[in-house]
């Protein structure tokens, strides 16, 4: 969409005027997102090198592996093999530092593409099962984290929500009522992300 991309530009001169590493870092993470279609990659690759840069100055290694993220994607768009198995490197090493399951996750895929492509099927195997596995802890945490949350609130839902959800205006938010089956379908997404590449 060209009005988010315009956006995207426009945050990214601010960033670029307040001078700010991290703000620049994250206005490209942004922009890249934006320019995520199939007539770019020579456009995309740029923006995505720039983001490392300026995530690396920066000093802020959750930005920095999520420009490694792009870049691994936009060198596999390319073809460019050699590169995309040093991105690929570096989102597994990155990954290791951050501990967010999303990087993880991410870094185990790119695994298992990358051995895929080099028709090595068992080691692919291995690095699903490890995208799937994190896929599902990640879930687990977060129905965690709501549940907790929810549980906090509950002392002020009763004065402030329970009259509107007496009278219909709000739908209380239930965790889905078979967790197995839901965290099953979230998992065979990823599986399915992974396998299309």
């Amino acid at each position: 969409d060209r009005t988010q991309i315009d956006e995207a530009r426009e945050a990214l001169r601010i960033a670029e005027e307040l001078g700010d590493d991290r703000l620049i870092a994250f206005a490209l993470n942004h922009l890249r997102g934006c320019l995520w279609r199939p007539d770019n990659p020579h456009e995309r690759l740029r923006v995505s090198q720039r983001m490392a840069e300026h995530a690396v100055r920066a000093g802020d290694t959750f930005q920095e592996t999520e420009a490694h993220i792009w870049l691994a994607t936009d060198t596999l768009d390319l073809g460019l093999t050699p590169a995309y198995e040093q991105e690929v490197a570096e989102v597994r090493r990155l990954s290791a530092i951050t501990r967010q399951p999303q990087h993880a996750w991410n870094a185990a895929s790119f695994v298992a593409m990358l051995a895929l492509a080099r028709g090595h099927a068992r080691e692919a195997e291995r690095s699903v099962q490890e995208a799937l596995d994190v896929q599902v802890v990640h879930q687990l945490v977060e129905v965690e984290r709501r549940h907790v949350a929810r549980r906090a609130l509950r002392p002020a839902e009763e004065q402030v929500l329970a009259p509107r959800l007496a009278l219909g205006g709000l739908r209380a938010i239930e965790p889905p009522q078979d967790l197995d089956r839901f965290l099953h379908c979230n998992a065979l997404f990823g599986f399915k992300w992974c396998i299309t590449f």
